[in-house]
């Protein structure tokens, strides 16, 4: 299993806690997820796209975690409950 395949499953958890926050309306939009956490928007696009691609970066999952209570646990092995708080 490439790094790519094993990236897939957080990837995809990655933007259902993502998605999941944009409609309850804790986070705005993709820019406004983007700009001030140093996540670049056009590789989340991408990812979004394919997420077969090498392009989920670790620290793109800190702000879910420190900020919006998105369990660790959850988005890494996809195991427990999404959220936290």
């Amino acid at each position: 299993m490439n790094n790519a395949e094993a990236n897939r499953p957080i990837a995809n958890r990655f933007f259902e806690a993502f998605d999941a926050l944009v409609a309850m309306g804790k986070i705005k939009s993709v820019r406004s997820y983007c700009d001030p956490t140093g996540v670049d928007r056009r590789n989340m696009e991408l990812l979004r796209k394919d997420p077969t691609r090498n392009l989920l970066q670790p620290f793109w999952l800190v702000p879910l975690i420190t900020e919006y209570g998105v369990s660790a646990k959850w988005l890494l092995t996809g195991k427990g409950k999404m959220l936290e708080k």
